[in-house]
């Protein structure tokens, strides 16, 4: 037992006794995580959402730190398994015979198809670094699997510069006047088309055309800018 008589630092708490104290405090905290998670998608479902409306915490720093491990618990809830066609040959080792057919079914689908997990409403996670960083991380990590991320929220000020750096395509329905220098130095987008989208009407188009959104695109030869029409609009 080597950490048997460790202490933690500028403490007489002996470390393992802190780790089982924490531990305990988790379970207490978080009853959702202090048991196995029992959850399987059936192969055919296309959509997974997670409300963390009840569960986000406040603006205290423990309340913080709870609405960060939520996010971060729900993208694993959501799409934990898109990871799963990396680890076929492991999967077929150790799962039993039984469950073969329909934990496949689900591998080789996520084997063929982009999936992409959506965030939303990231400004309550606005501050919160060890979110952004996991986000980050996980992002940069996962696109070369068929994973894409999508982080949305109100302001173009709530994303933190390493997402700002590493994002290739930004979708933005509306933004400040402030927030131009940022998109046209670091995204290289034309000022004259950064003022022209914002003295466009917001909302749908009165002639039923769509909603007018600024798409941002990072490509190989350099950074693709174009003000389109969502025409499916806005439901409210």
């Amino acid at each position: 037992d080597v950490f048997g008589r460790v202490q933690r630092d500028h403490s007489s708490e002996p470390l393992l006794d802190y780790i089982s104290r924490a531990l305990s405090q988790g379970h207490s905290d978080y009853p959702m995580m202090s048991g196995c998670t029992r959850f399987m998608l059936n192969p055919q479902t296309r959509v997974v959402a997670v409300d963390l409306n009840n569960v986000a915490g406040d603006k205290t720093p423990a309340g913080r730190l709870k609405t960060g491990i939520m996010y971060l618990l729900a993208g694993q809830i959501a799409g934990g398994d898109f990871i799963l066609p990396q680890y076929q040959d492991e999967i077929r080792k150790n799962l039993p015979p039984a469950f073969h057919q329909v934990a496949f079914s689900r591998i080789n689908q996520l084997d063929q198809e982009v999936k992409t997990k959506v965030y939303d409403e990231l400004h309550n996670a606005r501050g919160i670094d060890f979110i952004w960083d996991a986000l980050d991380t996980q992002d940069r990590e996962q696109r070369k699997f068929g994973i894409r991320t999508v982080l949305s929220t109100q302001y173009l000020r709530d994303y933190p510069d390493s997402i700002l750096k590493s994002a290739n395509t930004l979708w933005l329905l509306r933004y400040r006047h402030d927030d131009i220098p940022l998109l046209r130095d670091h995204f290289n987008v034309p000022e004259v088309t950064l003022r022209r989208f914002l003295k466009m009407p917001e909302g749908p188009a009165p002639d039923g055309s769509g909603v007018p959104v600024l798409c941002i695109f990072r490509v190989k030869s350099g950074t693709l800018a174009r003000i389109l029409k969502f025409t499916v609009g806005p439901l409210e």
